[in-house]
């Protein structure tokens, strides 16, 4: 992978909708040469397929990440699919020596509650950390019964093209064309690629950087990991709680591993470096894609 499949995957991830054009003209190759691209992504399991989610301020929810050291007893599979029963969990993942991390949702304190008290009472849990994190919760519009047929007709392929939603929905062209509009600028809905980090041998881990705040700022440390190593870099998490970064990267081999690790260790702004690698994860539908699945089938019962 080169820094245009990077770039690209990270367009699809952002909206999984923009046009083979768009991203022709913004990375100065032709909308043929972006096809084969995705295709390839698609073909090697990087890509994995493509959703709609609500943004986090359409629901009212908080994220939050967590992790649970464990006295290794666990299948990991059964565990990581445990996490994913409840309705707070959207992503979960196994990591060396018996850890494992979290992504959660919740809108109120009881559902918080009902979380840790989960994962702290799971069979042969020593150690629980929950940090609360910094995230862009977009913007909230109301979904009128338009907005519902639209997204009711992208639930089975969110790449659909505006023809085909219009010849579903009896919608003109036009109109399907200004509610996906909508839909994106407010980054109220989101269409989204679901990448596979694990795929065609690539090894995925956390970087968890504890920083001194007072040398820099937590968007500044993420801006300088993502300069330093943008293709390896996946995803950054910033906790609310302490001068803390989550940094999820992949890489091909240990030794790139081994080589980033050092580096950010050796910055003069980290405390601390710790390293854990991923031997098995899960995504699961969590409180957005319920409450737009919900949405859609009142909708249709009307």
């Amino acid at each position: 992978m080169d820094t245009i499949d990077k770039r690209i995957l990270e367009d699809l991830v952002q909206n999984c909708r923009i046009t083979f054009q768009d991203m022709s003209r913004k990375y100065g190759i032709s909308a043929n040469a972006i096809r084969r691209r995705i295709r390839i992504l698609e073909e090697s399991g990087v890509i994995t397929g493509y959703q709609i989610e609500l943004a986090s301020a359409m629901v009212g929810c908080e994220t939050i990440l967590g992790m649970i050291w464990t006295d290794g007893s666990h299948d990991e599979v059964e565990l990581v699919d445990r996490l994913g029963a409840s309705d707070n969990i959207i992503a979960a993942a196994a990591y060396s020596n018996g850890l494992f991390y979290f992504i959660g949702e919740y809108t109120d304190w009881n559902e918080l509650l009902g979380v840790g008290s989960l994962v702290r009472t799971l069979p042969g849990s020593e150690r629980v950390e929950i940090h609360p994190l910094v995230i862009d919760p977009g913007d909230r519009i109301d979904l009128t019964p338009i907005d519902l047929r639209v997204l009711s007709s992208l639930t089975d392929n969110p790449k659909k093209s505006v023809v085909d939603i219009a010849a579903e929905t009896s919608l003109t062209a036009r109109r399907v064309r200004k509610t996906l509009k909508r839909f994106t600028d407010s980054m109220a809905v989101r269409f989204a690629a679901l990448v596979e980090l694990g795929a065609a041998g690539s090894i995925p881990f956390i970087v968890r950087t504890a920083f001194d705040e007072t040398a820099k700022s937590a968007h500044e440390v993420v801006d300088w990991i993502r300069d330093e190593y943008f293709v390896p870099l996946w995803q950054t998490f910033i906790s609310a709680s302490e001068p803390v970064v989550f940094a999820l990267f992949s890489t091909e081999t240990l030794t790139e591993l081994d080589s980033i690790t050092r580096a950010i260790r050796n910055a003069e702004f980290v405390d601390t470096v710790k390293v854990t690698v991923s031997t098995y994860h899960g995504y699961f539908r969590g409180l957005r894609s319920k409450t737009l699945a919900q949405l859609i089938q009142n909708a249709a019962l009307e």
